[in-house]
């Protein structure tokens, strides 16, 4: 049940050039796909369609996946619906830009200094009051090769829209732009490290684009996940797939859902017990394996600085957001478990 079967049994082409799941180094193609070509690896050194790539600067993953995403437009039948599943490794951890962008923002990006770099840590759990705060001129250089490894991202996309223009797709094609995950970069003292409930972890933007479908310069103020995305494009195709995510261009919305992880051991310092919660578009509830419980507020903590899971105005709160992540986090990731229940 993926989105490549069911377009292509609408007659759509499918490709997918780029990143499938965490990496496939295999040359065999998923169902689905009439153009797989899966990629393992990095920015350099990694493997594509077969072949080991180097460290040559015609050798960058984001150029080399950007002018296979060009020949599958192209060679698509003009007759045909084309699907592109276009994934670049960029900008992920290593941030890596292509030679022509290092450099390029030196200078010229404010530092980046949220209060939740500097906040007061005793309301957190005991593994973040443990951490010591990263040195701002980490999170600057981080910031800086971040922005520097998306500008190859944001020429291939661009790329990709020039190459619908000349093969008259334009008028009637939809974009999805999004991440995969969010990173903290120092907030609550994390640095590079995603697999926690805070809202820089897990939130992510999405642009989307469909002329003639969706208003210019909107923004989508409800809920949405990436379990979305495939509904959302099989209703624009036309085609069905049996899942359990909402057509973002549809009426129904959410209220929450559920957010969990594994524990992991970063570091021998670092250890984040298995977690269970709940988020709703004001409030994010975390309950770990080691009993400690995190409430923020977004309404009034949009940094979340103050955890509320002790204060007795949010009592209620609390116990409504427990009760719908003990019903919704179900089965419950490796290594946590309720209280009297398992």
């Amino acid at each position: 049940r993926t989105i490549a079967i069911a377009l292509q049994a609408t007659g759509y082409r499918t490709g997918l050039v780029g990143k499938y799941l965490n990496g496939w180094p295999s040359t065999h193609a998923p169902p689905g796909w009439d153009v797989f070509e899966g990629f393992h690896g990095g920015y350099y050194r990694y493997w594509f369609m077969g072949k080991r790539y180097g460290e040559a600067p015609a050798d960058y993953s984001t150029d080399v996946l950007r002018d296979r995403a060009l020949e599958f437009v192209r060679s698509t039948p003009s007759e045909q619906p084309l699907f592109l599943y276009f994934a670049p490794y960029a900008p992920h951890s290593g941030a890596t830009p292509a030679p022509r962008h290092t450099g390029a923002w030196a200078g010229r990006l404010r530092s980046y200094r949220p209060p939740s770099l500097t906040e007061n840590v005793r309301d957190k759990p005991p593994w973040i009051r443990r951490l010591q705060p990263k040195a701002q001129r980490s999170i600057d250089w981080m910031m800086r090769r971040t922005t520097e490894s998306i500008m190859a991202v944001d020429e291939a996309v661009w790329a990709i829209h020039d190459a619908l223009v000349e093969t008259g797709r334009m008028d009637d094609t939809l974009f999805l732009f999004l991440s995969d995950n969010g990173v903290l970069l120092g907030e609550h003292r994390v640095f590079n490290r995603k697999n926690l409930p805070y809202r820089m972890a897990t939130q992510v933007p999405m642009l989307a684009r469909w002329d003639g479908h969706i208003q210019p310069r909107t923004t989508y103020w409800k809920l949405a996940l990436n379990i979305d995305v495939a509904p959302t494009i099989a209703a624009a195709a036309g085609a069905t797939m049996d899942t359990e995510g909402l057509d973002l261009l549809g009426s129904e919305r959410r209220g929450g859902f559920p957010l969990e992880g594994k524990d992991w051991q970063h570091r021998p310092s670092f250890y984040v017990p298995a977690f269970c919660g709940y988020r709703t578009a004001r409030f994010t509830y975390a309950r770990y394996a080691s009993g400690h419980e995190e409430l923020y507020d977004y309404y009034v903590d949009p940094h979340e600085l103050a955890n509320k899971a002790r204060k007795a105005p949010y009592a209620g709160t609390l116990a409504d957001l427990r009760a719908r992540a003990l019903e919704e986090c179900s089965p419950v990731p490796p290594g946590f478990s309720w209280p009297g229940l398992n």
